[in-house]
């Protein structure tokens, strides 16, 4: 027997050639059919579509066939590799050929942001006119005349601040990008004495309620997107890639247009003042943050339309770590997204909240303390004004007694619970327990109860629940030096969770019910095969 490959003869008995490891024998032109999908015939259960048998009950579901053309594709291999192919980041992927779809789904998700921020900025220009008993203009909002006029009345300062707010400064508020504000004033005599004198305020994620309608419109963008690959039949993840990137740098081109620096020197009492005031959303921070909204929003969605049914399947070829990243994001949405519904649905029914349309503005920081605390989390807050200082811990099942205190944040708490903590509340710890449980039962072929999985899975879900909380902290902040102009002191409320303990509360809490739904699967799904 002659080696193809080689030419050398061999003992006919050898299968292989013991040169270079050529097939000596002919190849059968065979090939086998697995049924793609569909219910075994003999017992009625779901077959798996590469499996030559039942798993139930050992029925042949495949198909040997021979033929002259050589052995036959595996139509199912085929589909598979087409569905479920693991996509591959490479260079040449960003052709022009890709990153036209790429620019199309990001140019829809820019128009439908701006289109969002200008319907929010009117809905809010107007309730701060209603408020106000149209004692204040569209005009005095842009340019701050509000702020300007108070400085006048207080200082005899007129700062004829331009347009310095505009449709860009809600894009940046609408993903909740830290805002500060800080003023200068400097003079080399007044009354025989050098003047310098500055003021800070800074607003960190006061503007949480705006982040549903970002998560909108990308779910949106993610569908689109979505659509636009598998007809193009583009990379997934390169796709995602691509977007994220391009939506990040957008949200931090709006911070920049956003930004303003207003200089100018003014004489008062025949005195030279020089006077600068800086308003900054940090840039760094807007890409950051539009990035990750950007990849896991609109990747889920783009997953989900790519895949459609059959996107479990898809995701349960990834690695573990892939999987269990997925299933953390997809709860964090959900559950953020239906606790900031409830908030608004309570503070719309408080009447002094709703009368001053306080709802608006506190939805967002109100259900990201609900989801935190429901996953018994405790809620520091902290208020400070000049040299006094009150503190004040909140936990899910804290007592009453506590509320009884005086104080800003005591005043705070009661009016906002004025009897505890409601039984309802108190009952919300069920709704992420129910979301892991499922995520254990679903994820159980990966994980398998086995105890390194589980840690893994508890330490990417408490990862990204840490990353959400310290994105979701809640800070109000003025500060003055000097005593001519900005007679203003420290004032600061803050609302937080520690980042430590958040993590390390989230991985018990996760790696609990995560191994409920593990032992659910178990014991009662396996038993129903």
């Amino acid at each position: 027997m002659f080696c193809k490959e080689c030419g050398q003869q061999h003992d006919p008995n050898l299968n292989y050639c013991p040169r270079d490891g050529q097939n000596l024998h002919p190849e059968l032109p065979f090939g086998v059919e697995h049924r793609a999908s569909g219910f075994c015939a003999s017992c009625g259960k779901s077959v798996v579509s590469d499996a030559q048998y039942c798993q139930h009950c050992g029925e042949s579901h495949s198909t040997i066939s021979f033929s002259k053309g050589g052995p036959k594709k595996n139509t199912s291999e085929s589909f598979k590799k087409k569905s479920f192919a693991t996509p591959s980041f490479s260079v040449a992927k960003f052709s022009s050929a890709s990153v036209t779809p790429i620019l199309l789904a990001v140019g829809i998700s820019i128009l439908l942001t701006l289109l969002g921020a200008f319907f929010i900025k009117s809905q809010v220009e107007n309730s701060i006119i209603e408020y106000s008993g149209n004692e204040v203009t569209s005009d005095d909002i842009k340019n701050l005349n509000i702020l300007t006029e108070e400085l006048e009345n207080e200082s005899g300062i007129d700062l004829n601040l331009p347009n310095i707010y505009n449709i860009f400064t809600y894009v940046s508020l609408m993903h909740s990008v830290d805002f500060k504000l800080t003023g200068e004033v400097k003079s080399d005599i007044i009354d025989g004495e050098k003047l310098s004198e500055s003021a800070t305020l800074i607003l960190q994620n006061l503007s949480l309620t705006f982040l549903p309608v970002v998560i909108f419109i990308l779910l949106i963008s993610g569908l689109i997107l979505g659509f636009i690959a598998k007809k193009r039949n583009l990379s997934f993840s390169s796709s995602i890639l691509g977007f994220g990137i391009l939506y990040g740098i957008f949200l931090s081109i709006s911070s920049f247009i956003a930004n303003f620096t207003y200089k100018n020197g003014i004489s008062i009492f025949f005195t030279d003042i020089d006077v600068l005031v800086k308003g900054r959303f940090p840039l760094i921070e807007s890409f950051i943050v539009g990035f990750l909204l950007a990849i896991s929003i609109a990747g889920i969605a783009s997953m989900f339309m790519l895949y459609k049914r059959d996107v479990f399947a898809f995701i349960k070829t990834k690695a573990s770590y892939i999987q269990y990243t997925i299933y953390s994001t997809v709860i964090m949405i959900i559950g953020t997204f239906l606790y900031t519904v409830v908030s608004f649905s309570i503070l719309s029914k408080i009447e002094e909240v709703r009368d001053e349309y306080l709802h608006y503005l506190f939805t967002g920081p109100v259900g990201m303390i609900f989801w935190k605390m429901s996953h018994l989390i405790p809620i520091n807050f902290v208020y400070k004004e000049y040299s006094q200082e009150e503190s004040f811990s909140l936990h899910l099942f804290s007592s009453i007694a506590k509320f009884e205190e005086s104080g800003f944040v005591n005043e705070f708490l009661e009016f906002s619970m004025e009897n505890g903590i409601p039984f309802w509340l108190k009952a919300s710890i069920l709704i992420p327990a129910v979301f892991l449980i499922i995520a254990g039962y679903n994820l159980y072929q990966t994980h398998n109860i086995k105890v390194a999985e589980l840690v893994k899975f508890s330490l990417i879900y408490a990862f990204i629940m840490s990353l959400i909380s310290l994105l979701s902290n809640i800070k109000y902040s003025v500060e003055g030096k000097g005593s001519e102009i900005f007679d203003l002191g420290h004032t600061m409320f803050q609302v937080s969770s520690g980042v430590f303990g958040t993590f390390f509360i989230s991985a018990i809490f996760a790696f609990i019910f995560i191994t409920l739904g593990g032992y659910i699967k178990h014991y009662v799904g396996d038993s129903t095969k």
